[in-house]
Protein backbone atom coordinates (compact mmCIF):
# COMPACT_ATOMS: atom_id res chain seq x y z
CA UNK A 1 0.00 0.00 0.00
CA UNK A 2 1.42 3.03 -0.95
CA UNK A 3 1.36 6.33 1.39
CA UNK A 4 1.35 9.65 -0.05
CA UNK A 5 2.51 12.21 1.51
CA UNK A 6 0.74 16.25 2.08
CA UNK A 7 2.92 18.67 1.14
CA UNK A 8 2.09 21.86 3.19
CA UNK A 9 3.24 25.98 2.67
CA UNK A 10 6.02 27.02 4.76
CA UNK A 11 3.01 28.86 6.76
CA UNK A 12 1.40 26.66 7.76
CA UNK A 13 4.27 24.07 8.60
CA UNK A 14 5.91 27.02 10.74
CA UNK A 15 2.21 26.97 12.48
CA UNK A 16 1.90 23.10 13.09
CA UNK A 17 5.69 23.46 14.66
CA UNK A 18 4.59 26.38 16.91
CA UNK A 19 1.21 24.50 18.42
CA UNK A 20 3.16 21.68 18.75
CA UNK A 21 5.89 23.44 20.95
CA UNK A 22 3.73 25.16 22.58
CA UNK A 23 2.66 22.76 25.04
CA UNK A 24 5.50 22.09 27.52
CA UNK A 25 4.63 18.37 27.20
CA UNK A 26 4.76 17.86 23.89
CA UNK A 27 7.93 19.59 23.39
CA UNK A 28 9.59 17.00 26.03
CA UNK A 29 7.90 14.22 24.01
CA UNK A 30 9.19 15.85 20.87
CA UNK A 31 12.57 15.78 22.21
CA UNK A 32 12.15 12.44 23.53
CA UNK A 33 11.13 10.73 20.18
CA UNK A 34 14.12 12.38 18.41
CA UNK A 35 16.40 9.70 20.02
CA UNK A 36 14.60 7.06 19.93
CA UNK A 37 11.08 5.70 18.91
CA UNK A 38 8.76 4.96 21.78
CA UNK A 39 5.76 2.96 23.20
CA UNK A 40 2.72 5.54 23.79
CA UNK A 41 2.70 4.03 27.56
CA UNK A 42 6.42 4.54 27.88
CA UNK A 43 6.54 8.14 26.25
CA UNK A 44 3.45 9.03 28.54
CA UNK A 45 5.61 7.13 32.02
CA UNK A 46 8.76 9.20 30.92
CA UNK A 47 6.63 12.09 30.67
CA UNK A 48 4.71 11.73 33.65
CA UNK A 49 1.90 12.49 32.16
CA UNK A 50 -1.29 10.18 31.38
CA UNK A 51 -1.39 8.54 27.55
CA UNK A 52 -4.11 9.97 26.47
CA UNK A 53 -3.13 13.75 26.66
CA UNK A 54 0.07 13.83 24.47
CA UNK A 55 1.50 11.15 23.75
CA UNK A 56 -1.63 9.80 21.35
CA UNK A 57 -0.72 9.38 17.90
CA UNK A 58 -3.20 12.08 16.88
CA UNK A 59 -1.85 14.28 19.73
CA UNK A 60 1.77 15.36 16.99
CA UNK A 61 1.42 13.25 13.77
CA UNK A 62 -2.04 13.85 12.90
CA UNK A 63 -2.56 17.80 13.38
CA UNK A 64 0.81 18.57 13.38
CA UNK A 65 2.87 16.22 11.43
CA UNK A 66 5.86 15.89 12.92
CA UNK A 67 5.92 12.34 14.66
CA UNK A 68 4.52 9.12 12.73
CA UNK A 69 2.88 5.94 13.90
CA UNK A 70 3.92 2.95 13.16
CA UNK A 71 1.60 -0.40 13.97
CA UNK A 72 3.22 -3.08 15.84
CA UNK A 73 4.99 -5.85 13.56
CA UNK A 74 5.25 -3.20 10.92
CA UNK A 75 8.59 -2.53 9.34
CA UNK A 76 10.41 -0.33 11.31
CA UNK A 77 8.33 -1.02 14.63
CA UNK A 78 9.99 -1.55 18.17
Amino acid sequence: MERQVETLPYAQVLARFGHALSDPIRARLLLALRDAPGYPAELAELLGTSRQKPVQPSGLSARCGLVVAVPAGSPGAL
